[in-house]
């Protein structure tokens, strides 16, 4: 997804599995990155809505992209989009894999990748 980012949408992006770990590259001669012990940032999205995506304008934990949703989470996710505080991309096509979860401002800012 990085290189997807930053190559073809040309958007400067890190690798992170949650905000409590350390962030990486895809491009990094090591890339070590550790897990976090957040599963799911739903609230971290809605921080991200909240900011208009500017994240670096806040100290809550703030994550502009949920690449992974499994199907227990589908009643979560159904509550932030009805508030508006995500937006639903598509499906990456795995199965078992609601779709890919993005802040709404983010949709609305980037309509070209929806």
């Amino acid at each position: 997804m990085q290189v997807f980012l930053s190559e073809f949408l040309q958007v400067p992006s890190l690798v992170g599995m949650g905000f409590d770990s350390a962030q990486a590259s895809f491009y990094a001669p090591e890339m070590d990155i550790p897990y976090s012990s957040t599963s799911y940032v739903w609230d971290q999205l809605a921080v991200a809505h909240k900011v208009g995506g500017r994240c670096e304008d806040t100290d809550e934990a703030c994550t502009h992209v949920l690449l992974e949703v499994w199907k227990k989470q589908e009643m979560i996710s159904k509550e932030f989009l009805e508030r508006g505080e995500i937006d639903q991309v598509s499906s990456d096509g795995e199965l078992g894999k609601i779709s890919l979860m993005i802040p709404r401002h983010t949709a609305k800012e980037h309509p070209d990748i929806i």
